[in-house]
């Protein structure tokens, strides 16, 4: 398939201008043309197909939002989709709810429709989009889809915002030692000549000699801790070593368990919610943890329920899981509501995770501006001695 970038203008003499998937400019052109579409030019994208149909994230919240409000009023889903391709004129994506909306017109189902992207549409929003279609109420799903890419997005915000301050005292930190040792010291060095110095004044300017010789040698040591970094975190078995240890950290721990819960809570709810059947639910909410321990259980889980066991009981042999969460899942299939339960439970989890983000973050932001006070105020000190005690020998 051929992604062909087009002109054309509408009967009401509306211009258009977007993207068109096709075998070949002909097929192009009649797509256009039953679309009742007067072409005025028509070329082949120079974008990739995978770059040229795609849709980013942060469009997929605003497309998922929009797309239920309308079908939520009643609107067509193919409508729906004519509005939406109309509004979205000149983006990147408006090509692909083109697609959409032609896969719909020819006969197909939305979550069909979907599939023809998985590398934009995850297998958790397609089987919410099936579980809405197999139980005729669509724009539900889609409202909770949208929910939950919100939450999501709003928990990557929070996370960025809060690492953003701490990550700037850190370059800040660096840029202030670079200055300190490759000009400021350099240029009150030649006042130390042949003069007895203070032993902390010794200290940094042996520092000094050692970081300006061996720049090359330290930079390219850098670089392979970093690119062997890489490689071994590569590695899955390497990665859960290191999040099986990370998880019984008192704080990082603590919210990166909390964190993943609460995404896998608030997935496996709006699946339940919707009318996915649990086992089929717990595979797909597994995928949204990001934590490969606790998707590798919670697999095991949904195996085991169909095997015959409940939720609950397949919960018992996880090491990771805290005991609220087991209880609460007991109480929701003892009550039937374990979906309702499950999101309560995410807004517990999401609650816990920021307030424990915000507790790390305000220990890391004191802490970083106590070294960067004590690193600049000792190299500084160990310059203004030995000036100090030039300056009281001279007066004497």
């Amino acid at each position: 398939m051929t992604v062909f970038q087009y002109k054309a203008v509408r009967s009401d003499g509306q211009r258009l201008k977007g993207s068109i998937e096709a075998v070949n400019s002909t097929e192009a052109k009649r797509l256009l043309r039953e679309q009742e579409l007067i072409i005025l030019a028509l070329q082949e994208s120079k974008k990739r197909k995978k770059n040229a149909l795609t849709m980013s994230f942060e469009q997929q919240v605003i497309f998922v939002s929009q797309l239920a409000q309308l079908l939520e009023a009643d609107v067509p889903l193919y409508e729906s989709l004519e509005a939406l391709e109309e509004q979205s004129e000149g983006e990147s994506y408006q090509g692909l709810i083109f697609s959409l909306r032609e896969q719909i017109r020819k006969g197909a189902s939305f979550s069909a429709a979907l599939s023809s992207y998985p590398e934009t549409f995850s297998p958790l929003f397609r089987a919410i989009v099936v579980a809405g279609e197999s139980v005729g109420h669509l724009d539900q799903a889609l409202i909770r889809l949208s929910q939950l890419l919100s939450t999501e997005r709003r928990s990557k915000q929070r996370l960025i915002s809060a690492m953003l301050y701490p990550s700037i005292l850190i370059i800040l930190l660096i840029a202030v030692l670079a200055i300190m040792v490759f000009f400021v010291v350099p240029s009150l060095e030649s006042l130390f000549e042949d003069k007895e110095l203070p032993t902390l004044t010794n200290i940094v300017l042996s520092f000094t000699h050692f970081i300006k010789n061996n720049t090359w040698v330290l930079v390219i040591a850098l670089f392979t801790f970093f690119i062997g970094s890489i490689f071994y975190l590569s590695r899955a078995e390497k990665r859960e070593k290191i999040l099986a240890r990370l998880l019984h950290w008192p704080i990082l721990g603590q919210y990166l368990l909390k964190s993943s819960l609460a995404r896998f809570s608030r997935t496996l709810s709006s699946l339940l919610l919707g009318g996915t059947p649990l086992s089929s639910a717990l595979e797909f909410a597994a995928q949204a943890i990001s934590n490969k321990i606790l998707e590798k259980e919670m697999v095991a889980a949904s195996q085991q329920i169909i095997d015959g066991e409940t939720f609950s009981s397949a919960l018992r042999h996880s090491k990771h899981l805290p005991t609220l969460f087991s209880r609460m899942v007991t109480i929701g299939e003892e009550t039937g509501r374990l979906g309702p339960i499950l999101a309560n439970l995410a807004g517990l989890y999401e609650e816990d995770s920021e307030r424990m983000l915000d507790r790390a973050v305000s220990l890391i932001q004191p802490i970083l501006l106590i070294i960067i006070g004590v690193v600049i105020g000792l190299m500084l000190f160990a310059i203004l001695l030995p000036l100090a005690n030039f300056g009281s020998q001279i007066e004497i």
